[in-house]
């Protein structure tokens, strides 16, 4: 049965890492240009000012004016346009080239003839990229102030290193793609990928595993790649063989690499470690947290923590954002005949209205669920957790597919101060949690809130969430959650949740 404690003292192009050789073309084509090649197609006499609307390069050297609308905003998810932004994708506003008036000095760079990519020529910061045959531009979404991200579509989606479930059409080509699919996201070791910049004369080699692979929404990053969010893996160390520039501001230590020939940004340097771009990487992009969410225009991407600024292991204060639950995804395990081996799913329903699936133990779905993640349906059967157990049952002596659809967690963390814990009077207040627990269960269950610290925080705890570990000790046994939450002072829960 369920042990209840009540706690009265506490609480488009599909580019390779095998580079591509920059085509023949006009004598200018990967040639520093000035302003005045882009201005004869777009006079200022035309446009002039009065929007308001205006693009900057990271270092402010080169300004763009802009019309107040875009024609359309895209967000480009192939494979070359990630890699030169430096971002999970490339988000761009599209204007008529007759419409915009660019000053400032550029550089500028070909693959095809058909694309022309402009950068700063002092800093290296994203530009524009030129639509030749369409006489349009396309100018780095981060880079525009004022400009609130609404896409009006995705391209390339099937080309995606990272899922960006924004209710937006996403299309490959002109077919539209399921953005709750993702079960064709294949993660694949990073020590045995190799990143490549847009030309490929540069080639990018992890020496050990980052401690850190993380979602970037900070405002820099955004002014450097013009990407809505920055890909970045946190390393001691990196092997980058090939010509790379180096850019920092004035009285900064961080050093911006971007490839001396394509202007593709490789990541950061820092005096203690190295940020490399994960858009470099032709894989699924893991990511383990999103951080800066402060900046961010749109939601995380992440499945794990999500914080308002920098975590502990960056430097970071590590303030946690109670934000945005993960999506809701379909795993798909196609079967032709009866099978006999086990599903091998391990199943938590100590509480009743949700069935969690703490793990999986081999058999067909191996890999495929992360942990703790929560059964919605199996075979389009929804239901209690007392359901999905007998749907599961049910199902894993038939032929046909196995369709389940899980969402992961939402982890947050609570901080409890000791002044919530303390009264005016001096007098120390009880948590205030109505908690239960089995033997097995995904830690403990919050079941009630009463009157008491936790209802004083800023974030007050939920019926129905769980604790799973304070002060950073995460247990799989109650009685160790237990006597962590009798502990005196300051406290930081870790809260889960499927919202």
């Amino acid at each position: 049965g369920l042990l209840e404690a009540m706690f009265p003292f506490c609480c488009t192009d599909n580019a390779t890492s095998s580079g591509a050789e920059v085509l023949e073309g006009p004598k200018d084509l990967n040639a520093k240009v000035s302003a005045s090649v882009v201005d004869r197609l777009s006079p200022a006499a035309f446009f002039g000012t009065s929007s308001g609307v205006s693009s900057r390069c990271f270092c402010g050297e080169v300004e763009i004016q802009l019309p107040a609308k875009p024609n359309e905003q895209i967000v480009d998810h192939s494979p070359d346009s990630r890699r030169w932004q430096g971002g999970a994708s490339a988000w761009l506003n599209v204007y008529w080239a007759t419409d915009i008036v660019v000053k400032g000095e550029l550089v500028s760079f070909s693959k095809t003839l058909d694309l022309n990519r402009k950068s700063c020529a002092k800093c290296f910061g994203k530009v524009c990229v030129e639509y030749v045959q369409d006489s349009k531009v396309g100018i780095p979404g981060g880079t525009i102030q004022p400009n609130p991200y609404q896409p009006d579509w995705h391209q390339s989606y099937s080309s995606r290193c990272i899922p960006m479930i924004d209710g937006v059409d996403k299309k490959d080509g002109k077919k539209l793609v399921l953005e709750k699919d993702e079960t064709d996201l294949v993660a694949v070791d990073i020590l045995k990928a190799k990143g490549a910049c847009l030309c490929g004369k540069i080639r990018i080699k992890l020496r050990q595993k980052p401690f850190l692979s993380y979602c970037d929404h900070s405002d820099e990053c955004r002014a450097m790649t013009g990407s809505s969010v920055s890909l970045l893996h946190a390393v001691e160390d990196a092997e980058i063989s090939g010509e790379f520039n180096s850019f920092a501001k004035s009285g900064s230590s961080t050093e911006y690499l971007t490839c001396s020939a394509c202007h593709s940004p490789l990541g950061m340097k820092l005096p203690d470690r190295m940020l490399i771009s994960g858009s470099l990487f032709d894989q699924r992009f893991a990511a383990e947290v999103d951080i800066q969410l402060q900046f961010a225009v749109h939601q995380p991407l992440s499945y794990g923590l999500r914080y308002l600024d920098v975590p502990p292991e960056l430097g970071g204060q590590g303030q946690v954002w109670m934000g945005t639950p993960p999506p809701q995804v379909v795993v798909v395990v196609p079967r032709k005949e009866p099978r006999k081996e086990p599903l091998g799913i391990d199943i938590d329903r100590t509480d009743p209205d949700i069935c969690i699936i703490k793990g999986v133990k081999g058999g067909p779905l191996a890999g495929k669920i992360p942990p703790n993640s929560r059964l919605l349906e199996v075979n389009g059967k929804s239901g209690e957790a007392k359901a999905m157990v007998f749907a599961l049952q049910e199902v894993a002596q038939q032929n046909g597919k196995l369709s389940l659809k899980i969402q992961e967690p939402l982890l947050e963390k609570l901080h409890i101060s000791h002044s919530d814990r303390m009264t005016s009077f001096g007098v120390r207040r009880p948590l205030g949690l109505h908690l239960a627990h089995n033997p097995g269960s995904v830690g403990l269950i919050v079941e009630d809130v009463q009157s008491g610290a936790v209802a004083y925080a800023d974030h007050p705890i939920q019926a129905g969430q769980r604790i799973v570990g304070v002060d950073g000790v995460r247990s799989s046994k109650a009685d160790d959650l237990l006597a962590l939450l009798q502990r005196d002072g300051d406290m930081e829960m870790e809260v889960m949740s499927w919202p």
